[in-house]
């Protein structure tokens, strides 16, 4: 068996709970503990010293693969560099890092709640920062969170 591989989730925060019937992150970790990896994301990190930016770039790093889940929301802009959102500057991160790439597009048939579509503060960032995961990664389009359950066979 080979040696459990550390992957970094990066989503942005209702995909943690939404849509109500299952969760898309909670069926990415799924997949990844039944893959026996070992997952990290920001709802793992504690209170920091250093600057935000530079906590999320260290456990990008910290990484072996990124694994996106890419919804219809922006997120929050990042404290200290606030051109991008938190998921934008860890996807560039794992760019920068020459790191495998995997990004789960949620397909415009998704279903689910208003807010899971609904973004209100930054829809040109979030439009532009979409079409840059999905033509710059190994990208799957995804309406349910059970496909999420795949990744596996597209990291090997």
């Amino acid at each position: 068996m080979s040696a459990a591989r550390r992957l970094f989730l990066s989503h942005t925060s209702e995909l943690g709970r939404l849509p109500a019937q299952r969760w898309f992150v909670a069926a990415a970790k799924d997949a990844v503990s039944r893959a026996e990896d070992v997952v990290a994301d920001m709802s793992l990190f504690t209170a920091e010293k250093d600057p935000p930016a530079q906590v999320s770039a260290d456990a990008v790093r910290a990484a072996d693969v990124y694994v996106g889940i890419v919804a219809f929301r922006y997120g929050s802009p990042v404290r200290d560099r606030s051109e991008v959102s938190y998921t934008e500057l860890e996807f560039e991160e794992a760019t920068a890092a020459g790191m495998p790439r995997l990004v789960f597009l949620l397909g415009e048939d998704t279903t689910g709640p208003s807010e899971l579509f609904a973004e209100v503060e930054h829809p040109k960032r979030q439009a532009a920062s979409r079409w840059h995961s999905a033509t710059t990664a190994a990208a799957r389009r995804h309406t349910a969170a059970h496909r999420c359950r795949s990744a596996r066979p597209v990291l090997e």
